[in-house]
């Protein structure tokens, strides 16, 4: 198999990396033989300009992806789209709850709260959406924003389908040739 790095960083939700999307995203590609985990982008792409890995990962979606693009330390080297599994609205509850006190959510997913039907008291961000479905498994009085790969682990109902299939862009980065 013939991989196009050898490391490449992305964000994960250690122990069980394989539940975010870049993740998923990273390993469908095949980008690299070893896929290295963080906690937030941000750590991801120091690990390129450290040298700790080769490339990283960076979800188009994130936020605060403008700080990367215009870290003169980093170069983007490849820019693509692929799509990743459905972010659903998914809870501990049997049937969809009218309101809830908690909705956790990872920053990317922000534009996504006018749409969820469940209401609300209050939006807490986590570092990853598989991290928002393990919040929800643990309180019973919330939902979460997450992928379908996060709450098919958790044992999750799905509520609501937001995005059955989007393409979301991913750009690679690199540490900038001194």
């Amino acid at each position: 198999m013939a991989f196009r790095f050898d490391t490449i960083a992305t964000l994960g939700d250690p122990p069980i990396n394989h539940l975010t999307s870049s993740y998923y995203v990273a390993e469908k590609r095949q980008l690299a033989r070893e896929i290295v985990c963080f906690d937030n982008f941000e750590a991801a792409a120091q690990a390129a300009v450290s040298g700790d890995v080769q490339a990283a990962l960076i979800a188009g979606a994130y936020p605060k992806i403008r700080a990367i693009i215009m870290d003169e330390r980093l170069t983007c080297v490849d820019a693509f789209v692929e799509q990743i599994p459905p972010l659903v609205v998914c809870g501990f509850q049997s049937v969809a709850p009218d309101q809830v006190e908690t909705i956790y959510l990872h920053p990317a997913t922000l534009s996504l709260l006018p749409e969820v039907k469940t209401g609300y008291a209050q939006a807490v961000e986590t570092k990853a959406t598989s991290a928002a479905a393990a919040k929800a498994k643990e309180d019973f009085q919330s939902v979460a924003i997450c992928n379908k790969l996060a709450a098919d682990y958790y044992g999750l109902t799905i509520h609501q389908e937001l995005r059955p299939s989007l393409n979301m862009p991913f750009s690679i980065f690199k540490r900038a040739e001194a």
